[in-house]
C-alpha cells in the first residue's frame, strides 16, 4: 500500500473548507494519522488507523456536530468520503 498516493489534500487547497463535514472529517483522519497525504477514497484503518484512534476521530465529530456517531459507522465508512456521506445522512443534510 502507498499511503501518499491520493492528493495531497492539505497542500493542494482542495481541502473541504468551512464548517461543512467534509472539512470535519477530512481534518479528523489528518490530525488522528498524523497524515498530510491522503485521498477521499483511503480506508482509515489501512491508513494505520486503530480503534482507539477512531474513537478520538469520532468524539471530535460528534463534539463539533452534536450528534451521536458509533464506532461501527467508521468501520462501515472507513473513507473521508464514505464517512462524511454517512454523517451527512444522519444528520438530515443532503449532497
Amino acid at each position: 500500500m502507498t499511503i501518499d498516493r491520493g492528493r495531497d489534500m492539505l497542500a493542494t487547497g482542495e481541502f473541504p473548507s468551512g464548517e461543512d463535514v467534509e472539512a470535519a472529517v477530512y481534518e479528523g483522519f489528518a490530525k488522528t494519522l498524523d497524515l498530510r497525504r491522503f485521498s477521499r477514497d483511503d480506508d482509515y484503518f489501512q491508513l494505520g488507523g486503530t480503534e482507539a484512534t477512531g474513537a478520538r476521530l469520532l468524539a471530535d465529530l460528534e463534539s463539533r456536530f452534536e450528534i451521536e456517531i458509533p464506532i461501527s459507522e467508521l468501520q462501515a465508512n472507513p473513507t473521508p468520503n464514505g464517512l462524511a456521506k454517512r454523517l451527512r445522512a444522519m444528520m438530515g443534510r443532503h449532497e
